[in-house]
């Protein structure tokens, strides 16, 4: 029963979209930190 839905799985995978959204958030604020000391 529990082969074609894995809780865990799933979990796992939200988890890594969550780190790659909150990484892609970080790089952008780094982003604009570095253009602003650059004007």
């Amino acid at each position: 029963m529990y082969d074609s839905y894995n809780p865990w799985r799933t979990f796992i995978n939200i988890l890594k979209l969550f780190s790659m959204i909150k990484a892609s958030y970080f790089w952008a604020i780094i982003d604009l930190q570095i253009e602003q000391k650059s004007i």
